[in-house]
């Protein structure tokens, strides 16, 4: 992209760095020099998050004084080119036309058209850079100003605070009824050029500037990203923008109120509308007036969320800063970061936001020649499979149809011609996808999965243009109106009522005289049929539809499966300069490669792979793969024979005597809920439960998500107060599961997690039609990539799990691997590489004992010398 990388580079790191971090970071700097793909491991406490952001924005900071130094030099030469060469060139064309001058015109004429286009070119350029330097210094003209408008803003905030009161008891007080004209449909032209309706008007195009997009799975991730970025000098002059959901970034009491996040959304640009409204009425000085919910959010006026945006762009805030920001100022939050977005150098923002498509194009992110980094990527693929996969039950379809079959009864008189065939065809496609779900004469719940042109076949579909449908429910804002009709007319949109009867309207209109204001921005069950018609439109090859039909509508569903999330990544890919996915357990990666980068035609050559050391030393960490149980049975830990007592009890006796061994907590994984259960069933009833009680307090993972925490802050109080070596008690033991609530983001630094142990290989079932179809689909494409998709699922599960241990530099713990197939050199080398310098394979129960006892005794005497 510019001259050639240097072999060194000083990043501003902001303590000092270990030469692992250094080594992240030159190669994540390589990477975003020369536009590839980078695929970077850094196991969880060597400072992934500061070595991301050292080495982006060192880059993203070269390129900022790349382009400022373009800015001097094409300054400079503009008007050179203009009174120099121009008129050198004219001269000579006007030479060109003479006898003695016709064998040099053709090559003049085309030299002077490319110097003229080269000309135009630096011009272009010379304009973009000066508009978006003209931008940033009116940006940072009025930040230096904010004092004086705060002190202005002071008088006007009686006004403001009138304004919100005003609108608030609005909402709250007796309203006038509705008018039907606000729940009829809005008219589109479907044939024509329609404006995107992911567009808001309010805020003018704005030149783009180079950025970095920083994702993320979770807000508080993204927070935790922002303080990190707090520590380094890029602080003082990096424009960053935090990006949010409106249930994460709203501060109007009645948006927040609602419950959901699809509720907030409609509320929300239910509001804006009205706005828009209001303004054109006041514009076209109308006397007439709609009766509305409101006249439009307080919080989004204008010129103050245009001040919010500023204040975002001239420092670095996290969410929590520019919601009590935007409190303050009564402004909006989430539109003032939206429309910070252009000027912004690094967005951090959601996984929804960046790799949906739809998101990027209502949030109006450009990717093209930015660049993207993705975090927590492990799963990247699920996560791109389940966002783009879309389930419907039987008790939507019904009540979206019973509710779509009222409303056309009631404003069918009213209703445009193009609007009325539009909602016909809408009650004809729901019809047809209820019946396979309420044709089924068994009792028993019955999964099949076809191709989709198979199912459209079926179910008749296969005439309808399903995309002209979807298109229309999207921009007719038919679900948004179906919901305040519902809510107006009492209809019933809960699964009971519905699921009663399928095949009937199980709703009546009540009386006008009866009916009750209400806002128009009602979730309607159509909302969740729309986001399945669109996946519907999909390419055949790319998906499938599974229909589960049960008894209960509660228990019937159809369900769209992506099976190529290629197709919703390769766009990412081609358009961006650079890609980085990071994560602390990215192994194995051959799948990531060839589903997500052969697929979408990435050369090798373009993918740069990096995975570093951790920064303790090998010595402070023992992963010990266990073959043979204390009785000498062999650990044959598959599905169909770890259930068995042999297997149970011996798991129990290796359990007992770790405990007896290992200071502090252990965290003991099982592959499933169930299995679990059925193991401290055993050990209860054999009594080697209450032998494991005496040396260890046990605790288990919670069923529910809300009692996580205080369950963590038990355990680790025990540990804590364990330690100390004046309790009975040598620590606490822990029974999780693979892939549940805490098997992710939970750190067990230090004593809360001395030792990981690790009971079998969380293969998932393959009973699953889903998993089934899906590792077909890949053997379609090469013999062998169904397994090896399959165990790559299980192995990142190990890899998340068993990585949270060693948190720091300092910390040290052992790993203990029950299965006699962790032996096998194919399932060692998709440990994390850290991991595998550490591993030792014991055949026999005495060997890994000794190992365990000898590694604990060495860590105790190291306590023992340090000062």
């Amino acid at each position: 992209m510019q001259e050639k990388c240097p072999e060194e580079k000083t990043f501003s790191f902001p303590f000092q760095a270990y030469d692992v971090q250094v080594k992240f970071m030159q190669s994540l700097y390589d990477t975003l020099h020369e536009g590839k793909i980078g695929i970077f491991e850094s196991p969880t406490g060597t400072g992934k998050s500061l070595s991301l952001i050292c080495g982006a924005l060192t880059w993203l900071r070269e390129q900022e004084q790349a382009r400022r130094a373009r800015l001097v030099e094409l300054s400079q030469c503009s008007d050179d080119t203009v009174h120099g060469k121009d008129a050198q060139s004219t001269t000579a064309l006007s030479l060109a036309g003479t006898p003695t001058a016709t064998s040099a015109s053709t090559s003049d004429e085309l030299s002077w058209v490319l110097e003229q286009h080269d000309h135009r070119q630096k011009l272009c350029e010379l304009s973009d850079l000066k508009s978006q330097d003209e931008q940033l210094t009116k940006v940072i003209s009025r930040q230096q100003t904010r004092a004086e408008s705060k002190r202005k803003r002071k008088s006007d905030e009686a006004s403001i605070d009138a304004e919100v009161e005003a609108f608030l008891s609005q909402q709250n007080g007796d309203v006038e009824k509705f008018a039907d004209d606000d729940l009829l449909p809005v008219d589109v032209d479907l044939d024509g050029n329609d404006k995107d309706e992911s567009s808001d008007d309010g805020e003018d195009e704005e030149v783009q500037c180079l950025k970095i997009f920083y994702c993320s799975r979770t807000h508080s991730q993204l927070s935790q990203f922002v303080q990190e970025v707090k520590k380094t000098t890029f602080v003082d002059d990096i424009r960053l923008v935090t990006i949010g959901s409106r249930q994460t970034l709203c501060v109007n009491p009645d948006v927040r109120k609602l419950h959901g996040i699809t509720q907030m959304n409609d509320r929300c640009r239910e509001l804006q509308q009205n706005k828009k409204k209001k303004a054109t009425s006041e514009t076209g000085n109308s006397k007439k007036t709609k009766n509305s919910s409101s006249g439009g959010c307080p919080y989004s006026n204008q010129s103050r969320v245009s001040t919010l945006k500023e204040q975002i762009l001239a420092s670095v805030e996290d969410v929590e800063d520019v919601v009590s920001a935007g409190r303050e100022q009564k402004a909006c939050p989430y539109y003032a970061s939206r429309y910070a977005i252009p000027l912004a150098e690094l967005v951090v923002l959601p996984y929804q936001s960046l790799l949906h498509a739809s998101s990027r194009a209502a949030l109006n992110i450009k990717l093209k020649g930015n660049v993207v980094i993705i975090d927590e990527a492990h799963n990247l693929i699920d996560t791109l499979t389940a966002m783009h996969s879309v389930r419907v039950t039987a008790a939507q379809l019904s009540a979206s149809l019973s509710h779509v079959r009222e409303y056309h009864t009631k404003y069918r008189s009213r209703l445009k011609a193009a609007n009325l065939s539009y909602i016909k065809q809408l009650i004809f496609v729901l019809d047809k996808l209820l019946r396979p779900l309420r044709d089924n004469g068994s009792k028993q719940e019955t999964t099949s999965i076809h191709t989709m042109e198979v199912f459209l076949q079926r179910a008749q579909l296969d005439n309808i243009n399903l995309f002209k449908v979807y298109r229309y429910c999207e921009q007719s804002q038919l679900s948004r109106k179906l919901g305040g009709f519902a809510q107006r007319y009492n209809l019933q949109v809960s699964a009971a009522a519905t699921a009663a009867d399928s095949g009937s309207q199980a709703t009546q209109v009540a009386s006008e005289a009866a009916a009750s204001p209400a806002p128009t921005s009602a979730t309607s069950p159509l909302q969740y049929v729309v986001d399945f018609l669109r996946c519907m439109t999909n390419a055949d090859v790319n998906g499938r539809m599974v229909i589960t039909a049960g008894e209960r509508s509660s228990t019937s569903s159809l369900k769209y499966l992506l099976l190529n999330p290629c197709t919703q990544f390769t766009p990412i890919l081609q358009e961006c300069h650079a890609v980085v996915v990071a994560g602390g357990t990215m192994q194995p990666v051959s799948s990531f490669r060839r589903q997500l980068l052969h697929a979408a035609g990435v050369s090798d050559s373009r993918v740069r792979e990096f995975a570093c050391d951790h920064v303790v030393p090998a010595e402070q960490l023992l992963c010990v793969t266990l073959e043979k149980g204390p009785s000498g049975v062999p650990l044959d830990l598959t599905f169909k024979s770890r259930a068995s007592t042999q297997q149970v009890e011996e798991i129990g006796r290796i359990v007992l005597n770790l405990c007896s061994l290992v200071p502090g907590g252990i965290v003991c994984f099982f592959p499933s809920y169930a299995y679990e259960q059925n193991v401290i069933e055993s050990w209860t009833k054999s009594g080697l439960l209450n032998q494991i009680g005496v040396k260890k307090k046990i605790f288990r993972e919670p069923k529910l998500a809300s009692n996580v925490e205080s369950t963590l802050a038990d355990y680790a109080r025990c540990c804590q107060l364990t330690s100390s070596g004046d309790h009975r008690l040598t620590g606490a033991l822990l029974f999780s599961v693979v892939g549940g609530k805490l098997s992710e983001g939970i750190n067990f630094a230090d004593d809360l997690g001395r030792c990981v142990i690790m009971v079998g290989l969380p293969y998932p079932s393959t009973q699953s039609v889903e998993l089934q179809e899906k590792m077909s689909y890949l053997d379609r494409q090469h013999a062998g990539y169904g397994r090896e998709y399959y165990d790559g699922l299980c192995m990142k599960a190990v890899n998340q799990s068993i990585g949270r241990a060693i948190r720091h530099i300092n910390d040290y713990a052992t790993i203990v691997l029950l299965d006699q197939r962790y032996s096998r050199a194919s399932v060692l080398h998709k440990l994390p590489t850290w991991i595998q310098a550490s591993t030792h394979a014991c055949s026999t129960f005495p060997a890994a004992f000794s190992a365990v006892r000898n590694f604990f005794a060495r860590r105790k005497a190291a306590a023992l010398k340090s000062p």
